[in-house]
């Protein structure tokens, strides 16, 4: 994506002291833009009104949310400093159709010697837009200060013919897949969570240099086929908010370089599933021993030990102050919810440009909030030797209907106050939401996407079955929502989860020890599942650069499947002998279908090394999976079939190996039989040699 910067610089003069409105307007960076590249508007404020704000975000003591001083404006605070942009099309007069965008406060910077140094700007206060179609566009600001409403005069500008971005993710039509204008797109990715140390607890400021290294790991990811990445708001990197309430001025330089990185996936083409908040600073302590960057400060009583957390932490800004006893109350207590509303406008008004931005995730995992670990120093380190509670489970009653409310809450303030339609918003679980308990938010109108973490192992080998039944289940069996929150904006009693689903991350811990096997599992396998995009592995392995060369043939396997026609669903059989399985999607409208088969005896029992203190070496699956072998469909009870493939129609098929990206044999013709069914001629699978087969049937 180009980013070419218009900025608009408008001097707004108060009705107060000047009889009428004076408007200058400065244009750099000249060029042409195209649709969905990035215009940038500077707004230039009254200088009385610029100097209260610069004396705030300059205190050299973070000013209060609470202060009264009438000398200072806090410029993240919309009650102090309301910025509304709208653009609209020429011919559009009565602005049926415009488009509003919000202001924020910005602050430059460089890098001088590897280090990030402020840097000089005649514009503090920006807005972005990414016009959606060429031709000319008109747009006027709107500013609420101090008591007082300022305008802007209105100023045009044009976008050229040319497109090379196409524009925004979005669910399909089919409620089940993504678009990118008027093609299909798969997300096929993992997480590359953020900058530095997977648990970061130095309470000093990320280094520059491990920004840039993050980065390079982005394009190396980028350059082995990935198109898709899941990034989560941590509070040692790109957070704008977590030492102090409703002041995000020490945390610029983060901002700056969470611009840097949405350019940078901008240029590669990249589309970043973009996690709002982690669930760490909600844990009471955190029970990955993240104690610099969590609920508590090191005067609070769930501290038992002091010698695990710095006598400098002060604790996360909403208990200190708002007084919150609780976690919980970060989702009940209406001060709270404000102040977050607050920062999710300035991160719409900030990122919500970009198309390189596919999905807002709200939170992380936000059926852990308020987990608490204890924390016990054991000479070296502070390890939790205990959970002691996870509210969402040891408050079932209450817990999970506060979680619907505040979701449904602020998905709801993102689409219809901030008016915000560009990106899907989503969900994230570890494991599967409370349902039966009352949360119900996969079901709420405002969220687009239902997502779940799932960590675990499984003897039988059956996690990717037991999935593709899962997520038709989901879609066919309807919940009644007419006595939940969601009555006040769903008329309809009770619906099943029509919308994509994605597992945001996936894995079993099992890395160290059986040589990346359920890695491969996981992206190999789960795209005929019914979800919507890859599972996610975390970046936790250690040959991860090697196993992400993967990722390129599966994007351009999937490039091909037009997901967004048809009658798509997921299907799943398995062979007598329980050695090998398929999973498909079969378009049954057109009579088409794409899977994958699996070698089951490939797992991570026998993929197993030497580790004897590794948990995968003790760990057994099933008797008759305990043994790597080749797998032939020259044996009958080997067969695998299709189904619901009409009465004796002649398909091609052709088979490949989507470990190295390469066609298997030739093309195949098959018949189905009297019932509808296929059976698969599918080569020999070799063991570790080629565990996997992808396969594509069309119509002869």
């Amino acid at each position: 994506m180009k980013n070419i910067t218009i900025f608009i610089v408008v001097f707004l003069i108060a009705r107060t002291f000047f009889s009428q409105e004076s408007v200058k307007l400065n244009l750099l960076n000249i060029g042409a833009v195209e649709a969905f590249d990035k215009v940038e508007l500077g707004i230039e404020l009254p200088q009385e009104i610029e100097q209260k704000i610069e004396r705030y975000v300059q205190s050299k003591s973070p000013v209060s949310y609470g202060s009264k001083d009438a000398g200072l404006i806090n410029p993240f605070d919309p009650e102090q400093l309301d910025i509304r942009v709208e653009f609209w099309r020429p011919e559009d007069n009565s602005r049926v159709k415009r488009y509003l965008r919000f202001g924020f406060y910005y602050e430059a910077f460089s890098i001088r010697k590897n280090t990030v140094m402020p840097t000089k700007t005649g514009h503090n206060i920006r807005v972005r837009f990414s016009p959606p179609t060429s031709g000319s566009w008109i747009c006027k600001a709107k500013v609420l200060v101090v008591g007082d409403t300022l305008s802007s005069e209105e100023f045009n500008f044009s976008v050229k013919q040319e497109q090379n971005n196409t524009g925004f993710m979005e669910v399909s039509s089919n409620q089940q897949y993504f678009k990118v204008g008027d093609s299909a797109f798969f997300p096929v990715g993992q997480n590359i969570p953020w900058p530095g140390d997977i648990w970061y607890n130095d309470p000093n400021p990320l280094k520059h240099y491990e920004y840039e290294k993050y980065q390079r790991l982005i394009t190396t990811f980028s350059q082995h086929g990935g198109n898709y990445y899941r990034m989560l708001i941590t509070p040692w990197t790109y957070d704008i908010e977590f030492e102090n309430l409703g002041n995000y001025s020490s945390r610029m330089k983060n901002a700056w370089e969470l611009d840097n990185l949405i350019k940078h996936s901008e240029g590669l083409g990249l589309k970043i599933h973009f996690n709002m908040l982690l669930h760490g600073v909600l844990e009471n302590p955190s029970v990955y021993t993240i104690t610099n960057w969590d609920w508590p400060g090191y005067d609070d009583k769930v501290y038992g030990d002091k010698a695990c957390v710095s006598k400098d932490d002060k604790g996360y800004c909403y208990p200190r102050e708002l007084g919150l006893e609780h976690p919980i109350a970060f989702f009940t207590n209406e001060t709270a919810k404000q102040f977050y509303k607050n920062k999710l406008r300035y991160m719409i008004a900030r990122w919500g440009y970009s198309t390189s931005v596919g999905v807002f995730e709200l939170f992380s995992e936000i059926n852990n909030l308020g987990q608490q670990g204890r924390l016990e120093f054991d000479g070296r380190g502070c390890p939790s030797v205990e959970t002691v509670t996870i509210p969402y489970v040891d408050s079932v009653k209450t817990v999970p209907k506060i979680v619907l409310t505040w979701q449904h809450e602020m998905a709801k303030y993102i689409k219809e106050e901030l008016e915000h339609d560009n990106h899907p918003i989503a969900v994230s679980y570890t494991g599967e939401p409370s349902i039966d308990e009352g949360d119900l938010s996969y079901y709420s109108p405002y969220i687009d996407i239902a997502t779940y973490n799932a960590y675990s192992f499984d003897r039988k080998q059956n996690k990717y079955a037991r999935l593709t039944h899962k997520l038709e289940r989901y879609r066919k069996e309807k919940v009644v929502v007419a006595n939940s929150i969601l009555k006040k904006d769903e008329s309809r009693r009770s619906i099943g989860v029509d919308k994509p689903f994605m597992l945001s991350e996936i894995g079993s811990g099992l890395s160290d020890c059986e040589h990346s096997t359920i890695w491969k599992q996981s992206v190999v396998l789960s795209p005929f599942t019914g979800l919507s995009g890859v599972a996610m592995p975390w970046l936790n392995y250690t040959d991860n650069a090697k196993l992400s060369r993967h990722f390129d043939f599966i994007n351009r396997f999937m490039q091909d499947v037009d997901l967004v026609n048809g009658q798509w669903r997921s299907k799943y059989n398995v062979a007598k002998s329980n050695l090998v399985e398929v999973y498909s999607l079969q378009d049954f409208k057109n009579k088409e279908a794409v899977g994958a088969l699996s070698n089951r005896t490939y797992n991570y029992y026998t993929m197993r090394n030497d580790c004897k203190e590794c948990f995968c070496t003790r760990d057994v699956v099933q008797e008759q999976l305990q043994k790597l072998v080749t797998v032939t469909n020259q044996q009958k009870e080997n067969t695998l079939k299709l189904s619901k493939m009409g009465t004796l129609k002649k398909y091609k098929m052709l088979f490949y190996d989507p470990l190295i990206g390469e066609l298997i044999g030739q093309e195949v013709v098959v018949k189905s039989n009297w019932l509808g069914q296929i059976s698969i001629p599918y080569p020999d699978m070799k063991g570790a040699e080629r565990p996997f087969v992808y396969f594509k049937i069309k119509k002869n």
